[in-house]
Order: structure tokens, then sequence, then C-alpha cells
């Protein structure tokens, strides 16, 4: 008779874990897909933000324009009418490239003034560690131990590059170019995708973690 009881409270018990188990987890899933939601609205709003801010930056940078420049004036024009087909991040590069033509020219208009009357050693090195600095990422450890003679070489070629630079025109990167660029808008997206993932991926490994606490505790009863 004991045997018998045993066997049937052994199934039974079996049947309440299954239960418990299944309530839990159905539980569980409707809290992650409450939190999978809230977690992709702020996803949402993060991107409208990213892009709210780069519009001003964007703003910024070409208020910032010399128009009288020929060279600008042309790219601006050309910028406004094709600027209706591209992203936030398209239009940044663009303009930050109108941006860099315009900081090389004042480089080269001031090395013009610098030529122009003599000057020392001591105030060459000091142009060409300024420009190298500016332009080519150099850091003041990189000057350490090097030469005049080996800085000018740099300086050359990085002054040949800032000589020779054109901006990237309007209608290629509507077009689609060739050259790499990076879409802001794809980026902020895809950045606030990972982050998302992250957090829900975070948030069900500490649930499941608390699942299989209240399931041993449950099941112990």
């Amino acid at each position: 008779g004991k045997e018998k009881v045993t066997e049937t409270k052994v199934p039974k018990k079996k049947k309440l874990q299954e239960q418990i188990y299944a309530h839990v987890a159905r539980e569980m899933e409707e809290e992650f897909a409450r939190e999978n939601q809230r977690l992709s609205g702020q996803a949402a709003r993060d991107s409208e933000i990213a892009i709210i801010h780069a519009e001003e930056e964007l703003k910024l940078m070409i208020e910032g324009l010399d128009r009288s420049n020929e060279v600008i004036a042309k790219h601006l024009s050309e910028f406004e009418q094709a600027k209706a087909d591209l992203f936030v991040g398209e239009k940044i590069e663009l303009i930050s490239e109108l941006v860099k033509y315009q900081d090389y020219l004042a480089e080269i208009l001031k090395y013009q003034a610098h030529q122009s009357k003599p000057s020392s050693k001591k105030e060459q090195m000091k142009f060409y560690m300024s420009v190298l600095k500016s332009h080519a990422r150099w850091k003041t450890e990189h000057f350490r131990g090097v030469t005049l003679e080996q800085i000018k070489e740099k300086f050359i070629r990085v002054w040949k590059y800032m000589q020779d630079f054109v901006p990237m025109s309007s209608k290629e990167e509507s077009e689609k170019v060739k050259r790499p660029g990076i879409k802001l808008d794809q980026v902020s997206s895809k950045r606030v995708k990972i982050s998302h993932t992250s957090r829900l991926n975070l948030y069900k490994n500490n649930n499941s973690r608390v699942l299989r606490v209240y399931l041993r505790k449950s099941l112990r009863g």
C-alpha cells in the first residue's frame, strides 16, 4: 500500500512543478515583451535626438563658412540643390569637406605671408609643427629626437595634400559616391540598436537567474 501512495505522490509533484514552471515562464515572457517594447521606444527616441543634434551641428558648420570664397559658394549652391536626397551624415560629410578646405586655405595664406619675410629655423620649426599637429594628428612626443629636415619632409607631404585638396561635390554624394562615408542616421540607429540589445540581454540574464532561484524554492516545497 505504501508503494502505491508514493508512486501517486511523485507524478502529482512532478505535474505541480511543471505547472509552476509554465506559469512563471509565461510571466517572464510577458515581462520580456513589455521590456522589449519599452527599450524599442527608447531606441527610437535616442535616434531622433541624435539626428536633431546632428542637424544643429550642421547648421553651425554652414554658418561658419566663408560664402565670399568662389569654391565654397559653388559647393554650397550644389549642396542646397542636393540636400533633400541626402542623409544627415552625408550632409555633415560634405560640409566637413568645405570646412576642411577653408581651414587649409587659411593655412596656405598664412604660409605665403610667412614665406614673404625672413624667418629663423626656430620659427620655421614652430610653423611646421603647428601644421602637422593641426592636420596630421601629430602630438608633441612625435617631434622628440626629430631634426628640422625630417619634420620639413613630413610637412611638405602634408602641405601638398592640403594644396591639392578638392572638396567632394554634392552631386557625387547624391549619386552615391564610391568614397567610404558615414551615414549618421544608420550609425546612430545601429549604436542604439546594439545598446538596446545589450540592455535587453542583460535584463533577460538577470531575470533568468531570478527564475531559476524562484523555481528552486518553489520546487523544494
